[in-house]
């Protein structure tokens, strides 16, 4: 996982974020707790952990993946790409 970004620049070499200021990091078990709704998703908690939640200090502003805040979070230079990298 990668360390901490500022918003707008991209996490972990894949994820770009958009709609919300603070520093982006993984969310991790602590961010999930906040997310209210993630269960509705469908998708394992282990996989929503390393997805990017918005922070400022200890607060979490979004988690674009577990539905959570207004922000949005897209995987650069795109999943097709990504799979042809590799």
């Amino acid at each position: 996982m990668g360390g901490a970004v500022p918003a707008g620049q991209v996490w972990d070499g894949r994820w770009q974020v958009a709609g919300a200021q603070g520093e982006i990091r993984a969310l991790g078990a602590t961010g999930l707790r906040q997310c209210p709704d993630w269960r509705g998703l469908g998708l394992p908690r282990h996989v929503l952990e390393v997805t990017p939640g918005i922070w400022q200090g200890d607060s979490l502003i979004a988690a674009p993946c577990a539905g959570f805040g207004a922000a949005t979070a897209l995987c650069v230079p795109g999943f097709h790409a990504f799979l042809l990298s590799h």
